[in-house]
């Protein structure tokens, strides 16, 4: 074999290495990853809207706890929850509602979560009951003095507790 022929075989067999390598995916490779992706999704879009929802309910939560704080402290120099301010009326109006940056609570001027309303449901001699809810969940949570603070559960019950 003179060097003439060692090139062109050589040259053949470098053709067939190429011509027998395939690089890249094939198409049910593609779709099996496309499917994967799209199952993944499925996944975590419904966990982030859940994550999203607890995120307002905690924002109500906070709203609550400061709304009590303030109405704690002003109760602490009056002794009478109907006489403490709830924006622009007092505990003893009926069910005096506030949002929004700059309410009056208590005497001192809070701001509500964006989206939060806060309504104060009873007040009385001894206790109060206040609810918070947000524009982007349906729940409600509320605060009840005499029932022991933070809860799902509507206050004040018909019939139930004297406030």
């Amino acid at each position: 074999m003179g060097a003439h022929d060692l090139r062109a075989v050589t040259k053949r067999r470098r053709f067939r290495l190429i011509e027998h390598d395939e690089s890249g995916f094939t198409l049910i490779e593609l779709l099996v990853v496309i499917i994967i992706i799209g199952i993944l999704a499925a996944i975590a879009i419904p966990v982030f809207l859940n994550q999203k929802k607890k995120g307002y309910e905690v924002s109500e939560k906070t709203d609550l706890h400061t709304i009590a704080y303030e109405i704690e402290s002003y109760y602490a120099t009056t002794d009478d929850y109907t006489l403490v301010p709830f924006g622009s009326a007092t505990g003893a109006s009926t069910k005096p509602t506030i949002t929004g940056p700059g309410v009056n609570v208590g005497g001192d001027s809070m701001s509500l979560s964006r989206g939060n309303t806060a309504t104060l449901l009873a007040a009385g001699l001894n206790g109060y009951c206040v609810s918070v809810s947000n524009t982007n969940t349906s729940t409600i949570w509320y605060f009840d003095s005499l029932g022991g603070g933070l809860t799902k559960t509507a206050c004040p019950v018909p019939g139930g507790k004297t406030y």
